[in-house]
């Protein structure tokens, strides 16, 4: 027992010598602004280093709703970005400042407005959800890693990692293929199987909803991808009855995928029926798409908008902005408005609509004070309407035209792509 005081004894007193001591090591051979400074450096030269810039794989909004978008960038050393991506003409480019500085940690900053990077943040694009948030991208990137092979960012405001490796090939002629690849291979909806189990896939923008089953349970999972020229990659892989998968391979000639890492899983394009179709995307309108029913009830709307100076910028049926399918305002105050709409699908061509009397955003405003009743009546207010669906492509629509039966004059054309009313 005296030994083992002694000992302790000893332990103590070589901790109290090495507490006093007066001074102390530095750990670091430089100051912190040094190597702040350095890294900076450093990091600007991996950036302006690549000879025809990087590929970007980037995503926006910090759950990946939207999707991934491929953005080509090229950085000089005067401060200067160029960037073109699959969003945009294949032959267009933008320019505009970038820097990379301090500030909790190395931060990559577009810093002026640039046409092409900023569609994803430029509150003013409203095919993001939320309130005129547009699609809720990043400007400021923490750089994770720098190396000649690969850049790794993280959106400081979405958290969403963005991968840049170098660009090879002509940036015109990469977009292209790009944007007719998704052209070839994305449908509103895919049927999954690995020769036992099925499963149903519907898209919204780059974005799965996959609906399968794991024994007696339904479950549903998101996978949000980004579009190669071979086929569709996932932001980070998915668990699909038990196996990994991190996308799928297209063939081009037989229109099937299959999953790369699991050849026993394929999936193939399904073209739902347009009823469907409609109700499971985001249909864009214009006062000269409607018919003669419709601009009569907007026009008994207008007066009070122009008295309240409000212009409407976007209206569309959908789910983009509430998660629930009903008639959607975007205007140009601070508030998204929605009116949820329940529905019914009648064969393949039909959908009954009813507007359930509920509403988001700005909707009591509407209602009870400008009056927006007689917009509602043109879907089903006071009573459901039902309206027989046609299209320009039974497999690929841009427009759906919604006749109604009970009035012939109750036409409206809505379109895919975002358009100003």
């Amino acid at each position: 027992m005296k030994k083992l005081y002694k000992m302790l004894y000893m332990a103590a007193a070589v901790l109290l010598a090495a507490a006093c001591t007066p001074e102390e090591d530095d750990i670091f051979s430089d100051s912190s602004a040094n190597r702040a400074d350095a890294a900076i450096e450093a990091d600007m030269q991996v950036l302006t280093g690549a000879a025809n810039g990087w590929l970007m794989e980037y995503y926006p909004e910090m759950s990946q709703t939207y999707g991934g978008y491929n953005i080509l960038l090229s950085f000089s050393e005067d401060g200067h970005v160029t960037v073109a991506g699959d969003v945009a003409n294949p032959t267009d480019t933008s320019t505009s400042l970038f820097s990379v500085k301090q500030s909790a940690g190395i931060v990559l900053s577009f810093d002026t407005y640039n046409e092409i990077f900023h569609f994803f943040s430029d509150p003013g694009n409203s095919q993001g959800g939320g309130n005129a948030y547009g699609l809720e991208g990043d400007y400021d990137f923490l750089i994770l890693e720098a190396t000649p092979q690969q850049v790794k960012l993280k959106g400081k405001k979405s958290g969403s990692y963005a991968v840049l490796t170098p660009m090879e090939g002509d940036w015109a002629t990469y977009i292209q293929e790009i944007q007719a690849a998704e052209s070839a291979m994305l449908a509103a909806q895919y049927n999954i199987t690995d020769g036992t189990n099925s499963a149903t896939a519907s898209v919204n923008y780059r974005n799965m909803t996959i609906n399968y089953m794991e024994g007696e349970e339904a479950l549903s999972m998101p996978a949000p991808f980004i579009v190669t020229l071979t086929g569709i990659k996932f932001y980070e892989p998915i668990t699909l009855w038990g196996q990994t998968i991190s996308g799928f391979t297209y063939d081009f000639a037989n229109d099937s995928f299959t999953a790369n890492e699991q050849a026993n899983i394929t999936m193939k394009r399904e073209i739902p029926p347009i009823n469907q179709t409609f109700i499971t995307g985001n249909w864009f309108m214009t006062y000269e798409s409607m018919g003669s029913f419709a601009q009569a009830a907007y026009a008994r709307l207008q007066p009070a908008l122009a008295a309240n100076g409000i212009q409407w910028g976007y209206i569309f049926l959908g789910d983009m902005l509430l998660g629930e399918f009903g008639f959607n305002i975007v205007d140009n105050t601070t508030s998204a408005t929605v009116f949820p709409y329940d529905y019914q699908l009648v064969g393949e061509d039909q959908v009954i609509l009813y507007w359930n009397g509920m509403g988001a955003g700005n909707a009591t405003l509407y209602y009870s004070q400008l009056g927006i009743s007689p917009v509602l009546e043109v879907f089903g207010n006071y009573a459901p309407r039902t309206f027989t669906l046609t299209t320009d492509d039974p497999e690929s629509p841009t427009e759906i035209t919604l006749t109604d039966n009970a009035e012939p004059s109750n036409v409206i054309t809505m379109y895919a792509a975002q358009v100003q009313f």
